[in-house]
């Protein structure tokens, strides 16, 4: 079940909208508002998160920074919010392939170059 946004403002952030809700982490589409640049949220579930889940966060943010590979989003920001913080990239329009794959099926053959692209992305 996807969080309600109710719960969540986010300053400098408008348009919320849920699009992963994990374990660990709650993920949004939205757009920065100084910028009116369409954005991904990932924050973290916990209002207070141990520090060992915020230095895993931040060390999250410090790799895909210095990774450039295709296949891998830079990341724009990591934001203090509340007790926590927000990882920010860019949002290109993609969907999850979990997404894709309730209203398409794929060919063994598609099915086989994702895993190669997710093996060498990897």
């Amino acid at each position: 079940m996807i969080v309600s946004i109710l719960s969540y403002k986010i300053d400098g952030y408008q348009n919320l909208e849920p699009i992963h809700e994990g374990l660990k982490s709650l993920v949004f589409r939205a757009q920065r508002i100084c910028e009116h640049q369409p954005v991904i949220l990932k924050l973290l579930r916990s209002e207070y998160p141990s520090f060992n889940e915020l230095v895993k966060f931040r060390h999250q943010y410090i790799i895909t920074q210095n990774i450039e590979t295709p296949g891998v989003v830079q990341p724009l920001a990591l934001e203090k919010y509340r007790n926590s913080l927000i990882l920010v990239m860019p949002d290109e329009g993609y969907i999850s392939l979990a997404d894709y794959l309730q209203t398409h099926t794929l060919p063994l053959t598609q099915s086989l170059k994702i895993g190669i692209k997710l093996a060498e992305t990897l």
